[in-house]
């Protein structure tokens, strides 16, 4: 179970991104974040993400997981476009503080679900830190 729920994580890292797409660049743009991201060892250019950016990223992508599956239900309940369009402006706010709160900018945030869409490693370092830090909570309880 939890190795199925890792490797959905790195398979659902680009459609995240994807949910995030529409307001989020912008808005990040507009608060400092650049599309030049530099992650690891510093070269924007550099296909390393270290682990410290992998778990921001993991923990970042749960609490975005978890706020979508709020959100489609709140649009499922929607009344008229101009409700569904509130919402949804809603929801890219929290999805958006949920990657600042990791310390992530959503750019960075969107170039580490692109390099762990074609990066079978990677995917395989995520899985690793997420089932890590799995652990780690279950053993905090």
């Amino acid at each position: 179970m939890i190795k199925y729920r890792a490797s959905l994580i790195a398979r659902a890292a680009l459609a995240a991104c994807i949910a995030l797409g529409t307001g989020a660049p912008a808005m990040a743009a507009g608060n400092g974040d650049s599309g030049s991201v530099t992650l690891g060892n510093g070269n924007a250019q550099s296909s390393h993400v270290s682990d410290q950016d992998l778990r921001k990223f993991g923990a970042a992508y749960v609490h975005l997981r978890s706020i979508r599956a709020t959100y489609v239900k709140k649009l499922q309940k929607a009344d008229g476009k101009k409700e569904q369009v509130q919402i949804k402006k809603q929801g890219q706010k929290k999805m958006v503080q949920a990657i600042r709160d990791q310390d992530l900018k959503v750019a960075e945030y969107q170039q580490i679900g692109r390099k762990l869409n074609g990066d079978k490693a990677l995917q395989q370092r995520l899985r690793k830190i997420m089932h890590q830090s799995q652990q780690d909570d279950a053993s905090d309880s």
